[in-house]
């Protein structure tokens, strides 16, 4: 909808839209990718920010207690300056928030992994807060790995494993309000097609293992604040600290070979180690036979964890060997 004609049209569908769904729905997002038929355009840009600001207008007076979002840009957008000139023509005078898709899949060795992908997140971040004056809250919503047999694809258990590592990061960077897997059930059944395979679950509807590591992590996601990422580690290990009122955990993985690492916990008991294994989620919260060894008042306690592709979330509190 560039045209005045065309926008007016999109503009009564919207009060429609929003008429009907008054009280229901939590985020309008406005419009989806708009930048794919031409991200370096200005034009085109400066055409969606009008689009933008009627229609933020409309959901404003219908449904005030919504969340508006744009922008839905994807990685090439992100990347060739659509949503840095989004706002330069204003974004944020009319929407709560900036949506981005940026998908890395296709970025290539070393660079389409979750930590890569949160590197470049941060340095987006960065720039786009130069550009507005202020933080922009950001919405994810669409990000995943598609499992699919071919360029670009991963096997079901790494899009598990990267989907974890991925929801955890998300939660270091501040400006990142919310985050969407793309997307629930498989599209397809061919293996080879990338768009049929970034699902939870198989389009028979049978459980991915992404599916079970989410439900595993998200009370850890939803329910904990980050609290800092631990510096003096291995270069292949990724150690983030959590925190819910009196309860603090150390979610930890491996980028490389399975290795064995030490944890230290200043205020700890001595007592058994509790973990979720993401790469078993049907276990839960798991009491080991691992211990918690503290050396004497004053000291800090350790114990040795090991670590793989899958995080792990070690609880800070020991289990006492009476139960």
């Amino acid at each position: 909808p560039r045209s005045e004609p065309v926008r007016a049209a999109f503009n009564r569908y919207v009060e429609f839209i929003t008429e009907e769904l008054k009280g229901k729905v939590a985020y309008y997002e406005i419009w989806n990718e708009w930048d794919v038929e031409d991200p370096r355009d200005p034009e085109f840009t400066q055409d969606y920010a009008r689009l933008i600001a009627d229609a933020s207008g409309i959901i404003r007076q219908r449904a005030p207690g919504a969340k508006v979002l744009a922008g839905a840009v994807t990685s090439q957008g992100i990347d060739s300056g659509f949503a840095l000139r989004l706002l330069e023509n204003g974004l944020m005078q009319s929407v709560d928030g900036l949506s981005l898709h940026p998908y890395v899949h296709c970025r290539g060795w070393r660079r389409n992994t979750p930590e890569a992908w949160i590197e470049w997140m941060s340095e987006v971040d960065k720039d786009l807060t130069r550009a507005a004056g202020r933080p922009v809250p950001l919405y994810l919503t669409e990000m995943a790995w598609p499992a699919h047999q071919g360029a670009c694809g991963i096997d079901e258990s790494l899009q598990a494993a990267y989907l974890a590592r991925a929801f955890f990061l998300a939660k270091t960077l501040p400006s990142i309000k919310g985050m969407w897997w793309y997307d629930f059930r498989n599209d397809g059944t061919d293996k080879t097609e990338r768009e049929h395979n970034f699902g939870l679950v198989r389009q028979d509807f049978t459980l991915k293992p992404a599916y079970s590591v989410l439900a595993s992590i998200s009370p850890i996601v939803s329910q904990y604040s980050f609290l800092s990422r631990e510096e003096k580690t291995p270069g292949d290990v990724v150690m983030l600290r959590f925190a819910r009122a009196d309860d603090e955990l150390i979610v930890a993985w491996s980028t490389g070979k399975p290795r064995t690492v030490e944890l230290q916990n200043a205020e700890g008991q001595a007592g058994q180690v509790a973990l979720i294994n993401t790469a078993q989620p049907q276990h839960g919260r798991v009491v080991t036979s691992t211990e918690w060894k503290c050396p004497g008042k004053g000291k800090a306690c350790s114990t040795e964890v090991e670590l793989d592709g899958f995080p792990k979330i070690i609880s800070l509190r020991a289990v006492q060997n009476d139960g």
